[in-house]
C-alpha cells in the first residue's frame, strides 16, 4: 500500500523550536480514493491560482477550505493518519549530526507503526536529508574535497552551454532562498556569479564548476548516504518486531522514496497540511478552531510523546 510522510517543526535546529515537533504519516488503501482526492486537490488549487501545495503558503481562508476537503476524505476507512508530537527537548545536548539520527530513529519507529502487517509498503517522503541546500554548499565550497574528486575535476571543463544552464539554475535557486532568508555569504556567492564584468568571466565560470562539484559530493556523501541509512533503520526495525513478535512470515519489502514540493503526489501534500495544522493549533485545538479542523482531530490519531 501507499504511505506518506512528513513533519513540521524546526527539525534542523530543534532546540530552537518554541513549540512542538511534528511527525505525521498517511495511509491511503484505495487507488480510487487517491484518485478522486487528487482531482479535489487539482480544483482547489486552480481556483486559487497555486502552483503547489504547502501549508505554509496558503491563507488563513485557503487552509480552512482545505481542511474541509481534507475532513471529508477522512471519513473514509481506506485513508489513515497517524502523527506524532514530541517536545524538542528530547535533542538535548545533541550534535547536529546526533539529531540527523534521532530523527531516524522517531520517523523509522513511525513508519513501522502505521505499515505493521504491510507485505509491500510503497513510501513517499517529502524532501528529507538533503545537506545539498545553497547556503551548505557555498559554505563548503573552498573545503578539500576528497582525493579521488580532485582526480576527476582536474579533467573535467565545463562547457558553455552547461556553464550557462548552471548558472542560472544557481542563480534562481540562491535567489528563493535569500527572498525566505538574509544570508550574506549566499549573497556574496551570488554576486560573484552575476557580476557582469568581462574580466570576472573566467572567476565566475570557476564559481560555478566549483559550486557544482561540491553540489554533488554532498549529494553522494551526504543525502544517499543518511537516506540508505534511514532506510536500513526501518528494515531492521520491521525484522526485530516479527522476530518479538514471533513471526515467521516473508519479511516487508520497503520501498522509499523522496520528493521535491514540485514533484509530490497528493498524499505528500495532504501529510503536510495536517502535520503543519497539528504544529498550529497544538495537541488540542481551542474551541474557536473550525469545525472542519475539530472534524480532523477526531479522525487522525494523535500521540504526544514527551
Amino acid at each position: 500500500m501507499n504511505y506518506f510522510f512528513d513533519e513540521s517543526g524546526n527539525w534542523a535546529e530543534p532546540l530552537k523550536e518554541n513549540n512542538l515537533l511534528v511527525l505525521g504519516g498517511l495511509l491511503i488503501k484505495d487507488k480510487s480514493l487517491e484518485r478522486n482526492l487528487s482531482n479535489d486537490i487539482r480544483f482547489f488549487r486552480d481556483d486559487n491560482n497555486l502552483q503547489t501545495l504547502h501549508a505554509n503558503e496558503l491563507n488563513n481562508q485557503q487552509r480552512d477550505e482545505l481542511y474541509g476537503i481534507i475532513d471529508r476524505y477522512l471519513l473514509s476507512d481506506n485513508m489513515t493518519a497517524l502523527v506524532r508530537c514530541f517536545s524538542p527537548n528530547i535533542f538535548y545536548k545533541k550534535t547536529i549530526e546526533n539529531i540527523d539520527n534521532v530523527y531516524i530513529d522517531l520517523a523509522s519507529v513511525l513508519i513501522n507503526d502505521i505499515s505493521f502487517g504491510d507485505n509491500i509498503v510503497n513510501i513517499e517522503y517529502d524532501m528529507k536529508f538533503n545537506y545539498s541546500y545553497p547556503a551548505n554548499v557555498v559554505s563548503k565550497l573552498y573545503k578539500k574535497l576528497p582525493y579521488y574528486y580532485h582526480k576527476t575535476i582536474l579533467n573535467f571543463d565545463i562547457t558553455e552551454k552547461g556553464y550557462t544552464f548552471s548558472r542560472k539554475r544557481i542563480s534562481d535557486i540562491i535567489e528563493r532562498n535569500l527572498e525566505k532568508e538574509k544570508n550574506d555569504m549566499l549573497n556574496r556567492f551570488y554576486q560573484k556569479i552575476n557580476h557582469t564584468s568581462e574580466k570576472q568571466a573566467e572567476s565566475r565560470k570557476q564559481n560555478i564548476s566549483n559550486y557544482l562539484w561540491t553540489e554533488l559530493y554532498l549529494k553522494i556523501e551526504s543525502n544517499e548516504t543518511m537516506r540508505s541509512k534511514f532506510k536500513d533503520k526501518i528494515e531492521f526495525n520491521s525484522e526485530n518486531r516479527m522476530k518479538t513478535l514471533g513471526i515467521k512470515s516473508s519479511k516487508q519489502q520497503f520501498m522509499l522514496t523522496f520528493s521535491t514540493k514540485h514533484k509530490q503526489s497528493v498524499g505528500v501534500q495532504i501529510i503536510d497540511i495536517l502535520s503543519n495544522m497539528i504544529y498550529r493549533f497544538g495537541i488540542k485545538p481551542n474551541k474557536k478552531a473550525p469545525s472542519s479542523v475539530q472534524g480532523i482531530y477526531k479522525n487522525i490519531t494523535l500521540q504526544e510523546v514527551l
